[in-house]
């Protein structure tokens, strides 16, 4: 017997077959809503409560709505986002770039979870400009891989090169270039 079963008596004997059968749904990769069948319906109108909550400022709710929704559906990069939002909002910088990080690593091509990793970056390494470079400069070359003509990242790809350009940020590829360049040019002076 594993330790989940011996938990499982804790339960009231009538749930235990419902609670056993999410557990294995969850432990063969699907979501708790996935397991548990919540509609689709159920969970968009609690996502609307939780981004009432956050425009009106009443972040405890919103945080509640959007933990709840990040639990329930933890591969959701949207949950994702708008949990980190309410912890940048309430100025829990670890926990908002835990969150934005998480987002990310859900859908490597997120432009906004990019983009808040690199204003969450400056927030906590405000003296780090090499860890901040390397945010604003994924930003930059997220957009222009894949959004480039989207009008919607204007804003966010010109704040990532203001700071690359003001902060003479390099990426190492473009660092190990130049060494190379530099090697070779002193290899041709011998």
């Amino acid at each position: 017997m594993n330790k989940f079963d011996e938990m499982l008596g804790l339960v009231s004997e009538e749930l235990q077959p419902k609670i056993a059968s999410i557990w294995d749904k969850i432990n063969q990769g699907q979501t708790l809503a996935q397991a548990n069948n919540t509609d689709p319906n159920l969970l968009e109108a609690l996502y609307t409560i939780g981004y009432q909550s956050f425009i009106t400022r009443d972040f405890d709710n919103a945080l509640q709505v959007f933990e709840i929704l990040s639990i329930t559906d933890h591969l959701c990069t949207r949950f994702r986002l708008a949990l980190a939002g309410v912890h940048f909002e309430m100025e829990d910088y670890k926990q908002a770039m835990s969150q934005y990080s998480f987002a990310l690593m859900l859908d490597e091509t997120s432009v906004e979870a990019a983009y808040w990793v690199f204003r969450t970056t400056q927030m906590i390494d405000t003296y780090n400009s090499k860890s901040i470079g390397a945010a604003a400069f994924y930003v930059k070359k997220l957009i222009e891989k894949f959004h480039a003509e989207d009008k919607r990242y204007a804003k966010m790809s010109t704040e990532a090169k203001i700071y690359i350009l003001k902060h003479n940020y390099k990426a190492p590829s473009e660092l190990a270039r130049e060494a190379e360049a530099a090697r070779q040019a002193a290899e041709n002076t011998e």
